[in-house]
This record gives structure tokens, C-alpha cells and sequence, in this order.
């Protein structure tokens, strides 16, 4: 009876210590590579499990701040950036904030959240891991001194930790739900501070305002303005462009207003083509007698091609934007110096006298200038000016190559003469009206800012 007796109270006094024992410290680490060190106190294995998850809570929650402070940096960016833009801004602004709004109330929610449980998947481990050996301990402990009455608190200990494994899981699933919500977070704040940085650099969300340089290519056919004698036809010939300029930087901070001047080359035809006829017109002859000059032509064409130097002087309205495309209006002058020209002309015609006086037709007489097969265009060339203003009109936009200051654009133009090309010789019907020509033209091209 007293080996009994004796045998129970050593069993209640090894129970009594292993539960009041004091565990020094408990590691562990979280997701983010984190050692976690919590000082163990006395307690009960809740008590236990608490402490740890007090100690990943205040991990967690020293993230949300970090999150909270670049949010008040940006808030305060916002406001100084807000103070000092005019009206237009007020859109970009409501976004920016509307957004940073939505950052705050999800870091709330979090925070929340947070305080009520969270665990990393290392750290809950770690503690899962103590208490089983603490149940081994308790076991070996157990056996030691034979005590076999001790099975039902033992059982209820058990118990007590297959409770607290399915905590953990729980847990665990929350911190892993939460862990990615920070996460998505953080990319959020990480393109709230891009939006800044591009939206400080001007008061629209432009590229910061900056001289640019361009080139630009056009083409497109080139049409005749005016009327041609009857019989003549107009013909479609191309145009071709290209240009390099230079653009100032906005020259007002409310209004995306520009002026370019450059340099280019631009060369284009003008051609009409006239079917066989026959044309009679009243002469005199070389010796003071009048007559009717028959003209009997064949097919003729008629080809002028010119180049010039163009000085363009324009009017930009519009800007070229990193993160969206943009559209520009362009107006301005071009003139224009003649740099080559070339003509050419074909056709040939038979010249009869007919004399009403005495009712007689000469031909093939070389002294009065009768013929056949005469060239028409022998020594015929015309007289062109060296000088050329145009009207210019182009429009289109600019579409941005990623965050580069390196943009593409494209367009539509309109050159309209203000000055003919020349005027024409005897015989000639492609200068009749000075030669004016509206070109059309499709445009397109490179943009650098310089930054």
C-alpha cells in the first residue's frame, strides 16, 4: 500500500512540474525568411500557442506599417503635386487619390484581420514540433515510474494538441490568404509610385516638357488646281518628302503649344497629256499677207518634274505622352527653293496657209514655214520660278514605344501652293495657269524628347 501511495505522488509531483514548466525560448521563421524568437512563459499550452501568434501578428503588422508610411510619402506627394497643378489636372488627381483611398481601406481591413490570427507555416511548425516533444517527454516520464493511472491525462493532452494541429491549419490558410493580399498590395504601391514619378514630371501626365526632334517622311499624289485647254487632261503623279525639325519645348504650362522649323527635301511631277486635234488660228506671213494657219496635231505629253529645298515654320498644338497616345494639330509655311528641274514634251504637228483672198491652201513650204511632222516642243522651255510658298496642314498623334522618350507618329498632310510653279513658253499647256499643284500626303515618322 505505501510502495502504491508513494508511486502516485511521485507521478502527481513529475505532472505538476512538466506542466509549470518554463520553456527559455521557442524559434522560428516566416515566409519572408524571418527568425522569430519568442521568450516562453508559464502557462497552459493555449497560453502557448498565443505567445507565438502574438509574435507573427506583430511581424505582420510591422509590414502593414511599412506599407501605411510609403502611402503617407505618396498622399503627401500628391497634395504638394495637387497644390501646384491649374484646373486641367483635376481628373489625374481624383484618380491618383481615389486609388490611394482604396490602398488605405484594404490595409485597414487587413489590419483587422491580421490582429485576429495569423501564423507562418515555419513558425506554427516550430510550435507544433515543441509540444510533441513535450507529449514525448511526458510519455517517457510516464513510463518511468510505472504509473499506468495517469492514461486519462495524457489522452485529454493528446487531445488537446490534435485541437490545436487543426488550428494551425486553419491558421495556416489564413496567413497564406493574407500573406498574398500584402503582396498584391505591395504591386499596387509599386505602380501608385510610377503614376507619381511620370505624374510630378509635368501638370498633364506628359512627357516633362522638353525640345523634341523629328523626322518625317511623306507621300501622296499631287493634282493639278487649275483648268487646262480643252482636249488636255490632267494626270496623278506622286509626291515625295522628307523632313528633320526641331521643336521647341511648350511655350505655355496650361496649353501643349509648340513651334518647329526644319529642314527638308521634296520632289514631285506635273504632267497632262492632249489628244489629236486640229486648231486654226489668223496669221500674217513674211510677206504682210494674212491667212488662217490650219495646226492638224497628234497625240502630245507634257512632263515637269521639280525639287526643292523646304524650310517648314509650323504651329504644334499637342504634346507626345509616354503612356498613352496622343493626337497633334499642325499648321505653318513652307517655303520652298528650286533645286533641279527638268521638262519634257512630245508631239509633232503638220502647218497649212489657207489664203480666203484667193482661195488656196499652201503647204510643204519650208520659206513660209508650212510642213509636216514638225516637232512641237523644238526648243521649248519653260520659264520657272526659283521661289515657292505652300500652306501646310497635318494631323495625326503620337504612339509611345513603352517609358522611352523614343515615339512613333502618323498622320495626315495638306500642302497648298500660295505661288505657281512658273509660267509656260508658246505651245506649252502644262504652265498655263502658273502650274499650282494641292498635294495630299500621308505622313509618318520618329520623335525623340530631349530630355
Amino acid at each position: 500500500m505505501k510502495r502504491i501511495l508513494l508511486t502516485i505522488a511521485v507521478t502527481l509531483m513529475v505532472t505538476t512540474a512538466w506542466s509549470q514548466s518554463q520553456l527559455t525560448t521557442v524559434r522560428g521563421k516566416t515566409k519572408d525568411g524571418k527568425t522569430i524568437k519568442v521568450e516562453y512563459y508559464q502557462g497552459t499550452v493555449e497560453d502557448y500557442i498565443e505567445s507565438v501568434k502574438y509574435q507573427l501578428v506583430d511581424e505582420l503588422q510591422a509590414r502593414v506599417n511599412d506599407l501605411q508610411d510609403k502611402l503617407d510619402v505618396a498622399n503627401k506627394q500628391l497634395k504638394d503635386l495637387k497644390n501646384g497643378q491649374s484646373g486641367n489636372n483635376n481628373a489625374e488627381i481624383k484618380r491618383l487619390n481615389a486609388e490611394i483611398s482604396e490602398l488605405n481601406q484594404a490595409l485597414d481591413k487587413l489590419q483587422n484581420q491580421l490582429v485576429a490570427s495569423e501564423l507562418s507555416n515555419d513558425s506554427l511548425v516550430a510550435a507544433n514540433s515543441d509540444l510533441q516533444t513535450k507529449v514525448e517527454k511526458a510519455n517517457k516520464t510516464t513510463i518511468a515510474v510505472g504509473n499506468n493511472n495517469d492514461d486519462e491525462g495524457m489522452k485529454r493532452l493528446r487531445d488537446s494538441i490534435v485541437s490545436k494541429d487543426a488550428t494551425i491549419r486553419k491558421l495556416n490558410n489564413t496567413v497564406y490568404k493574407y500573406e498574398k493580399d500584402v503582396q498584391k498590395l505591395e504591386k499596387q504601391m509599386e505602380d501608385l509610385e510610377k503614376e507619381l514619378t511620370l505624374a510630378s514630371s509635368s501638370s498633364t501626365g506628359y512627357v516633362k516638357p522638353a525640345p523634341v526632334i523629328g523626322v518625317v517622311m511623306g507621300i501622296g499624289p499631287a493634282f493639278m488646281r487649275d483648268a487646262l485647254a480643252d482636249g488636255w487632261k490632267r494626270d496623278v503623279n506622286w509626291m515625295k518628302r522628307v523632313e528633320v525639325y526641331f521643336g521647341t519645348a511648350r511655350m505655355a504650362k496650361s496649353v501643349p503649344f509648340s513651334i518647329e522649323a526644319g529642314l527638308g527635301i521634296r520632289n514631285y511631277a506635273l504632267s497632262t497629256s492632249g489628244a489629236a486635234c486640229e486648231q486654226t488660228v489668223n496669221a500674217t506671213d513674211a510677206d504682210g499677207d494674212t491667212y488662217q494657219a490650219i495646226y492638224t496635231y497628234g497625240n502630245r505629253t507634257e512632263r515637269l518634274s521639280l525639287t526643292y529645298l523646304d524650310i517648314p515654320v509650323r504651329a504644334c498644338f499637342g504634346q507626345p505622352a509616354r503612356n498613352h497616345m496622343s493626337v497633334y494639330a499642325k499648321v505653318g509655311l513652307t517655303p520652298s527653293v528650286k533645286i533641279s528641274s527638268s521638262f519634257t514634251g512630245t508631239g509633232t504637228y503638220t502647218l497649212k496657209g489657207y489664203y480666203p483672198q484667193w482661195d488656196v491652201t499652201l503647204e510643204n513650204i519650208q520659206e513660209l514655214g508650212f510642213g509636216s511632222d514638225k516637232e512641237c516642243y523644238n526648243e521649248v522651255e519653260p520659264d520657272l520660278n526659283g521661289f515657292v510658298l505652300w500652306g501646310n496642314l497635318m494631323l495625326g498623334g503620337y504612339m509611345p514605344c513603352g517609358n522611352s522618350p523614343l515615339l512613333l507618329n502618323a498622320g495626315l498632310g495638306l500642302d497648298i501652293p500660295f505661288m505657281g510653279a512658273g509660267k509656260a513658253t508658246e505651245g506649252m499647256q502644262l504652265l498655263t495657269n502658273g502650274g499650282k499643284a494641292v498635294i495630299p500626303s500621308f505622313e509618318f515618322g520618329l520623335v525623340i524628347s530631349l530630355k
